[in-house]
C-alpha cells in the first residue's frame, strides 16, 4: 500500500487536482498534505507523519505542479522492496528541458541525462539505476525512512548539492539504498504550459555526424 505525502503551496492548479481525483487510488491508504512550509520542513513533516501509521510500504511524494500518468500509483504500488528510491521522468521548466534524473560527478555535481540516454530510456521504458532524482514525483520504500542515519540530515539544502532532493539520494546511496528512474511514468511539469518529453527532445543538439555523449543503461 502507499501513502501520499504533498508539500503544497497554499493553492494547487486546476489541472493537477482534476488528475489526482481520476487517478486509481486503490493502492493508497492515506495522504499527508502540508501547507506552504519551507520544503525541508514540509518533507520532514511528511516523513514523521508517514511513519506514525502502519499499513503502508511506499512513501509517494507527489508536488502541486505534477501531472502524472492515471496508472502511476497502481505501477507503484507493484514495485519490487528492492527498489528503494524511484522517481519519474519529468523535465526542467526551462530551455533545454533536461530531466529531473541525474549521474553524480566525481567533484560531487549532478550531471542530467543528455537528450539521447531520455530518447533511449523512452522509447524502452523501464526501471533504470541512477543516482538521483527530483521528487517532483518520487516513491521510497518505508525500510529506507525508518533506518536512515539519525546522525544525517534526511532533507537539507547546502552549497555543494543546491536541493533536498539531491542531498537525499547522495545520502541515501552512502548508507546502501539505490536510486533508480521509471521511464514508463512520464509526467508534465506545469509552468504557465505544461513541460514535458516533446520538449526535451525538440530542445536535442542537432550537429549532423556528432553525437551526444550519452549515459547508458539498458537493464
Amino acid at each position: 500500500m502507499l501513502m501520499i505525502g504533498m508539500p503544497l503551496y497554499h493553492q494547487v492548479p486546476v489541472s493537477w487536482f482534476s488528475r489526482w481525483l481520476t487517478l486509481d487510488h486503490s493502492q493508497v491508504l492515506g495522504s499527508i498534505v502540508v501547507d506552504g512550509a519551507y520544503i525541508t520542513t514540509a518533507m520532514d513533516t511528511i516523513v514523521r507523519s508517514a511513519l506514525a501509521h502502519d499499513g503502508w510500504d511506499r512513501l509517494v511524494i507527489l508536488e502541486h505542479d505534477m501531472i502524472v500518468p492515471t496508472d502511476a500509483l497502481t505501477r507503484i504500488a507493484h514495485y519490487d522492496p528492492s527498489l528503494h528510491v524511484v522517481g519519474s521522468l519529468y523535465f526542467r521548466h526551462d530551455h533545454p528541458f533536461t530531466p529531473h534524473v541525474y549521474i553524480e560527478q566525481p567533484d560531487l555535481s549532478f550531471g542530467p541525462l543528455t537528450h539521447a540516454t531520455v530518447r533511449e530510456w523512452a522509447e524502452a521504458p523501464d526501471i533504470y539505476p541512477v543516482d538521483a532524482v527530483g521528487f517532483g514525483f518520487t516513491s521510497i520504500h518505508r525500510e529506507v525512512l525508518e533506518n536512515w542515519d539519525p546522525d544525517i540530515p534526511m532533507f537539507q539544502l547546502d552549497a555543494t548539492f543546491g536541493s533536498h532532493d539531491l542531498w537525499f539520494c547522495h545520502h541515501a546511496r552512502k548508507q546502501g539504498w539505490n536510486v533508480f528512474a521509471d521511464t514508463a511514468i512520464r509526467c508534465d511539469h506545469l509552468t504557465q504550459t505544461a513541460v514535458g518529453y516533446a520538449d526535451n527532445q525538440a530542445a536535442a543538439p542537432s550537429v549532423e555526424g556528432v553525437p551526444a555523449v550519452a549515459f547508458s543503461y539498458r537493464r
